[in-house]
């Protein structure tokens, strides 16, 4: 066995007073090290994560701030990643739900070199968000195309209807 996650704290220490953080999904990357996003709620509200461990489960330190990158998209108070993807080259595509509140939010999507860092020739400075239909929409499952293609599904609804969403956005 590698290493044990189950009662380790992922964020930092000015999250510890907070409760509902949740792991959504892994992507192991090229160099062995296992990405987890998810979402943690703060004192503004529910904001995204990306944590970068390393093969022996310690936070890689080139990663973000110290293995973390938290925040949400611009400025949005509900921010949660729910599905990723991985390239050769280790860059990172996460999908998730943002929006003004917990009643209405917008698929969500961000990109990020193998660094953490948001990749800023993607939508408006690493991040994009789309809303599909009259309501709600969200993406779960994140995959990147051999043209480099980012494909996202998920739900999207009107409040009474809720269809499958399937989105392409070109490179």
């Amino acid at each position: 066995m590698g290493f044990y996650l189950v009662g380790h704290r992922y964020l930092k220490a000015w999250l510890e007073s907070f409760s509902g953080d949740q792991v959504w999904n892994l992507a192991l990357q090229t160099n062995g090290d296992l990405v987890a996003c998810g979402g943690a709620w703060t004192t503004t509200g529910e904001d995204f994560f990306l944590v970068d461990y390393s093969p022996s489960g310690s936070l890689e330190t080139g990663f973000g701030n110290a293995g973390e990158v938290v925040g949400p998209f611009g400025g949005h108070v509900v921010c949660d990643l729910y599905g990723m993807a991985t390239d050769a080259s280790g860059n990172i595509v996460a999908g998730g739900i943002c929006g003004s509140s917990m009643s209405y939010w917008y698929a969500a999507l961000a990109r990020f070199t193998a660094t953490g860092a948001p990749d800023t020739t993607f939508g408006y400075g690493g991040y994009t968000s789309n809303t599909f239909g009259t309501g709600c929409s969200n993406f779960w499952c994140m995959a990147i195309q051999s043209n480099g293609s980012i494909v996202g599904a998920g739900l999207a609804g009107d409040g009474n209807v809720t269809e499958i969403l399937v989105a392409r956005y070109l490179p």
